[in-house]
């Protein structure tokens, strides 16, 4: 099961730089889960990350959201992707990613951006602390 998989909202492409959280937002801590996720140079190499994969889901008619959730799901060891919606259009695009399988090619252009942009992964986190 994978926790996350949107990234805490970072890979729904709904933030901007101009993006901030209120006091009772956990995520004005700057941290999920000890990684420092939501602050300030971080968040922005992450949202350097988010528009490439816009680029990319786009190729397929797909959303950023829907390209994590079939990233997600296409790992051998994962068999649930924990996501969250608001409405039943969230609802349906969350779903129709559950069919969709990347490439090997995809996989590896993702890998590359998340290393180009400096943005550590699920892989090398723990080394980023």
């Amino acid at each position: 099961m994978a926790y996350g998989s949107l990234g805490f909202g970072l890979l729904t492409g709904a933030f901007t730089p101009e993006t901030t959280f209120v006091d009772w937002d956990w995520r004005s801590s700057g941290t999920a889960f000890g990684l420092p996720l939501f602050r300030k140079a971080e968040f922005a190499r992450e949202l350097r990350v988010v528009a490439r994969l816009q680029d990319l889901a786009a190729r397929y008619d797909k959303s950023v959201a829907q390209l994590a959730i079939a990233w997600v799901l296409g790992h051998p060891a994962v068999t649930v992707a924990l996501v969250g919606m608001r409405n039943a259009k969230e609802l349906d695009e969350n779903v129709a990613a559950a069919d969709w399988r990347l490439t090997p090619e995809d996989r590896a252009e993702i890998d590359r951006i998340f290393e180009e942009e400096g943005v550590p992964t699920h892989v090398n986190s723990a080394q980023a602390l």
